[in-house]
């Protein structure tokens, strides 16, 4: 058994996700999913306070999509959690040897030179693993158990502007973005953005999207037709989905926007993306700008 840990996020959710996917194929265990502690609040108990001032809390939301790794039930989960968290000296230098039944594996150690998972014990694995090599191979894995399972119901109004324009999702994301010192709002990538998809799209739509909705309204002009798709009543999910449905892309530097461009199933789509963000998960054929 190999249980990943689901934290933060529905955009970091997926790619743990998508790990956890990878593993299941590549290694034919049993893999589960600990989502008890999504906001990572048993993890780092003297830091929480901080971070929490910093991030929204969190809800899990793979359970929208028709993902089929179960979620491990809490006997079980209490046992691994009493073997990681032992204050018992001799349990904790066994668990350094890996000795205990359960091994815990951070992202780092179970990406050693290497490692191999082994048969004969069980993990508890937490890690972001921000690659896209590592769901290298399950893509289309991926593009079917990412789907909403109960669908994406629109209305005519936008289900006309997707077939009869060139669309383009452009996501904007502050919030919690500014207190981290990682917002890109008031920076001029949009604007390149904007005017690279103008040089390269016919006929181009904007759609916007934005956990500050109400800023991008009154701050931000957009010289092509457009419509906000925020506050609409679209949960997270759906407009992750809706983004994917898109012809072309701009992506903040948000894994929320990455997931809805790489779900993009447009062959000739354009995807935009700041330059040098997270280099290790963009596609070659992307744009950085």
């Amino acid at each position: 058994m190999i249980v990943v840990k689901i934290s933060d996020g529905l955009g970091n959710q997926m790619f743990q996700y998508a790990y956890a996917r990878s593993l299941h194929e590549k290694t034919n265990r049993k893999i589960y999913l600990d989502v008890s502690d999504i906001n990572n609040i048993q993890s780092d108990k003297i830091q929480i306070v901080e971070a929490m001032k910093l991030c929204d809390r969190r809800e899990y939301q793979l359970n929208n999509f028709a993902i089929s790794l179960p979620i491990i039930n809490t006997d079980k989960l209490g046992k691994i959690h009493i073997s990681i968290n032992t204050k018992n000296s001799f349990l904790n230098y066994c668990k350094e040897l890996r000795l205990l039944p359960t091994v815990y594996l951070t992202e780092s150690e179970c990406r050693e030179e290497g490692f191999k998972y082994s048969r004969i014990q069980d993990y508890y694995v937490t890690g972001y693993f921000f690659d896209k090599y590592l769901y290298e191979g399950i893509e289309d894995i991926l593009h079917q158990e990412f789907k909403l399972k109960n669908g994406l119901h629109l209305p005519w109004k936008i289900r006309k502007i997707i077939r009869d324009r060139n669309t383009v999702s452009l996501h904007i994301r502050r919030q919690d973005f500014l207190k981290v010192g990682r917002d890109l709002s008031e920076d001029d990538y949009y604007n390149r953005a904007i005017d690279y998809i103008k040089d390269t799209v016919e006929n181009p739509y904007l759609f916007v999207f934005s956990d500050d909705i109400e800023w991008v309204k009154k701050e931000k002009r957009f010289d092509i037709e457009h419509l906000y798709i925020s506050n609409n009543g679209f949960s997270d999910c759906e407009e992750l989905i809706l983004m994917s449905m898109c012809s072309n892309n701009i992506i903040a530097n948000s894994t929320f926007s990455y997931w809805g461009a790489w779900l993009n199933s447009n062959k000739g789509k354009i995807v935009i993306t700041p330059r040098g963000w997270r280099q290790k998960i963009i596609p070659d054929t992307w744009v950085k700008l």
